[in-house]
């Protein structure tokens, strides 16, 4: 098969960057993964002497000369994984800074983020005592803007160990859209005693190296790195002479709306996600040479996984080429999928596949795929499948191809590349309406939803439940869910912390283990609703709300799904000043564009102490004066409720001030407030209302329009109270 020519309308990968187990930089992990050595060892980070297995995939101690030399010190490992990676990338990359304000975005993933901080009493690098204000998630971010001039959206994605590939599908849809020019993309962790100890209790952990696909295999080792790369437009790329090393062809995800910790055992959500992300690459599976797999080694998911890549891929005259990296790294989680899309784009480069490097004995189970051996395979590299998922059953799929021309890179031009027509880029005009929405937001509390679960998703799951009521929402593919988070876990993670010491790490309660991340209120409501199409969990402050329903506007204007729940949660502690709750929106395609209350995304990108700029480009970007601003601001983010309403010439509510800070629900009471406010005005032409959500330095802005209404577009369920002061902690 020829190379594919960069043309235009093409997302091409310009830059890579690496920090792994192997060390730091994107050669060490090349050589490491590429010649079949195993980077995992015993951990030296915390006293493993109670755990039963001890073993894990450390960035080497003799990195840290090098780290500090290369990003400023910062009390969280993973921030400096993150930063190190992306200063590697845009230099690899050649990115200068763009001539378009607002166009370079940052699309992160993590699992855990900043809260192994919490597991230290005091920053070992002797900067300060470490605080709660470290459990806030964007923290992660702080060091990002110090190696690239970011303008545009900064996003935090938490979507379990899947996540690393949603940043890049996330960063790819942004680009298709043309709402950036450059995304730069990625993951990143650091080791956890938290989450050593839950893989310990669920019995998952391997007793000396991670074994994928091999009948031998005990369990998975824990990993730390990051990896990240630069996503461009084609036309961006050429314009500044750059050099494509890859395309970024198609990405799809999926849920597998079954169980916390267990993948279906059909593997249905893996199959739908590579048959989808291989028609929008325009591809078939015979084309596919190698499948880069999760493979991280349990006896339960391999097995699901070879079947699903051997039902989505195999043909009757070829068996899907496959293997794992995580027997050289081990499991770095949400870095994983980022660091295997770096290792994608090397073996597009070198025409070289990487073995499974601790396979000895091939399971039967497995005999559908063919498993790559442990010293790799020299073959022609064209196309790449990378296949990703985690607990609470999201799944991410990517496909990349080699530009034109062998070599480490092709120059991008104007050549005609895919086999279909390009995808129409979608402008915010796309009509999307509400259909529904509800809330649940202290001091009611709500309804027991589900004993297992902790406050904020019982919120959650009450918020959704009052949505969706009397409506007729189907399960299966066409439904996605995305949802957003600030405090999501935090609960079950400081309790697992404390149980540790106290229980031994093989007695910590599994279950609340493993909803000590974030995706406790997404899995919650995809496995209760049966929603098995596109899966995102996003983690922030009040921005990240916003953030989560622009992400949905995406999907739906790219044809990903034909509607998707997407909502918000967060609880704040503080005795009688307790705060926050949920709140959510359905959100769907409306193609007559003349039902219900429509949304419009408006701008999304990095502001500063003064919020004129943004505020003045939203308002010129609306279809018309705003009769109504809604606000959900995060404390200290410089945007006065007074301040927005002279900006803007209209009076402005503020969500915090009535109800407190609601964190990531925050943008969806602000939108559940402004859909009130539209459909209560239905008999005006057209009211709008600016929807602004501000969070970490970070600012989206959301229109809301009513439209003359056949009936079908109404929403209600709470909505008029929530816009009236009556909501659920309304005082």
């Amino acid at each position: 098969m020829a190379h594919l020519a960069v043309g235009p309308g093409e997302c091409v990968v310009t830059g890579v960057g690496a920090v792994s187990p192997a060390g730091i930089g994107s050669a060490p992990l090349w050589e490491t993964v590429s010649g079949g050595r195993v980077a995992t060892g015993p951990v030296t980070r915390f006293d493993t002497s109670r755990y039963p297995a001890r073993n894990a995939g450390e960035v080497p101690l003799s990195c840290l000369p090098q780290l500090d030399r290369l990003v400023p010190r910062h009390p969280s490992r993973a921030a400096r994984y993150l930063a190190a990676a992306t200063a590697e990338a845009v230099q690899d990359a050649a990115l200068v800074p763009s001539r378009t304000p607002g166009r370079t975005g940052v699309f992160v993933g993590t699992v855990m983020g900043t809260r192994p901080l919490l597991e230290r009493g005091l920053d070992d690098t002797g900067l300060t005592p470490v605080g709660t204000e470290w459990a806030e998630p964007e923290r992660l971010l702080d060091l990002v803007p110090a190696v690239v001039t970011v303008d545009g959206p900064m996003v935090l994605l938490a979507s379990g160990c899947s996540v690393g590939g949603d940043a890049v599908s996330r960063g790819a849809a942004a680009i298709a859209a043309g709402e950036v020019e450059v995304a730069v993309c990625g993951g990143a962790e650091e080791l956890s005693q938290e989450v050593f100890a839950m893989f310990t209790a669920l019995r998952a952990l391997a007793p000396d190296v991670a074994r994928p696909f091999d009948a031998d295999r005990r369990g998975m080792l824990p990993a730390e790195g990051a990896g990240v790369v630069v996503l461009e437009s084609a036309e961006h790329c050429a314009a500044r002479g750059g050099r494509a090393r890859a395309v970024l062809l198609g990405h799809a995800s999926a849920a597998d709306a079954f169980h916390l910790t267990q993948p279906r055992p059909t593997g249905d959500a893996l199959i739908e996600a590579l048959t989808t992300c291989l028609k929008d690459a325009g591809r078939t599976a015979d084309q596919v040479d190698w499948v880069c797999a999760h493979g991280t080694g349990t006896p339960a998911s391999d097995g699901v996984e070879a079947r699903a890549i051997a039902t989505a891929l195999g043909t009757p005259a070829r068996q899907p080429v496959v293997s794992s990296l995580k027997g050289s790294l081990g499991h770095t989680q949400g870095a994983a999928a980022a660091l295997e899309t770096v290792v994608a784009v090397q073996a597009l480069t070198a025409g070289r596949i990487p073995g499974n490097a601790t396979l000895r004995r091939p399971d039967p189970a497995c005999a559908d795929v063919d498993l790559v051996p442990p010293q790799g395979r020299t073959a022609p590299v064209d196309l790449v499948a990378s296949l990703a998922f985690g607990l609470g059953g999201g799944v991410s799929a990517l496909v990349l191809s080699a530009p034109k021309g062998r070599g480490a890179a092709s120059i991008c031009g104007s050549a005609a590349g895919r086999d279909q027509p390009q995808q129409t880029r979608s402008g915010p005009t796309a009509n999307i309406r509400i259909t529904a929405l509800g809330v649940s937001l202290i001091p009611v509390q709500p309804a027991p939803q589900d004993p297992r679960t902790d406050d904020e998703t019982q919120h959650a799951l009450a918020a959704v439940t009052s949505a969706l009521h009397g409506l007729n929402m189907p399960e299966g593919s066409q439904t996605g869910t995305v949802w957003a988070g600030s405090t999501a876990g935090l609960q079950e993670f400081a309790q697992t912390c404390a149980d540790i010491p106290v229980l031994g790490p093989a007695r910590v309660l599994p279950r609340r283990a493993a909803r000590s991340a974030f995706t406790g209120p997404v899995t919650a409501v995809s496995v209760r609703y049966g929603f098995q199409g596109p899966y995102l969990n996003l983690t922030g402050a009040q921005d990240a709300g916003a953030h989560a329903v622009a992400e949905a506007v995406r999907m739906l204007q790219q044809d990903q799904c034909a509607r998707v729940l997407v909502g918000g949660s967060a609880l704040r502690s503080g005795g009688a000043d307790r705060s926050g709750g949920a709140a959510c929106v359905v959100l769907e395609r409306d193609p007559g564009g003349d039902a219900g209350t429509a949304v419009r995304l408006l701008h999304r990108a990095r502001v500063g102490a003064d919020p004129a700029p943004f505020i003045g480009d939203c308002l010129e970007r609306m279809t018309g004066p705003p009769r109504r601003v809604v606000l959900s601001a995060a404390p200290g983010s410089h945007t006065p409720a007074p301040l927005v309403s002279r900006l803007c010439g209209a009076p402005c509510l503020d969500v915090e001030s009535r109800w407190g800070d609601l964190g990531a629900a925050g943008g969806f009471a602000a939108l559940a407030a402004a859909a009130a406010m539209t459909a209560r005005r239905g008999g005006a032409a057209n009211p709008r209302v600016l929807v602004l959500a501000v969070g970490a330095g970070n600012a989206v802005a959301i229109e809301v329009i009513s439209q003359k209404s056949s009936g079908k577009g109404e929403v209600g369920n709470g909505s008029d109270r929530a816009a009236a002061g009556h909501a659920p902690g309304g005082r």
